[in-house]
């Protein structure tokens, strides 16, 4: 397990909504004070553990089959690309 983390960002990702808390519970070190986890699906109870919820947001999107809103007028905007950097 490394030691130390950046102050402002959690020290586990959940990457599915499939992830139990036992599987995140044994791989982590809960005797750190200040240990935190970004439940990405908002699926985990970690209550048990003695975390609580810092943040409870939900997501917002536009569905693809969308199109876009015109931006007001005084609204400037263009594609970024920077070459040989792929797009992620």
């Amino acid at each position: 397990m490394p030691t130390g983390h950046l102050p402002i960002y959690p020290d586990t990702v959940t990457l599915t909504a499939t992830v139990s808390a036992q599987q995140i519970l044994t791989r982590i070190d809960t005797s750190s004070p200040d240990y935190s986890v970004k439940n990405s699906f908002a699926c985990l109870d970690l209550v048990a553990a003695n975390f609580d919820v810092l943040v409870d947001t939900r997501w917002i999107y536009r569905a693809a089959d969308h199109p876009a809103p015109t931006p007001p007028r005084h609204v400037r905007s263009a594609p970024v690309h920077t070459p040989n950097t792929p797009l992620v």
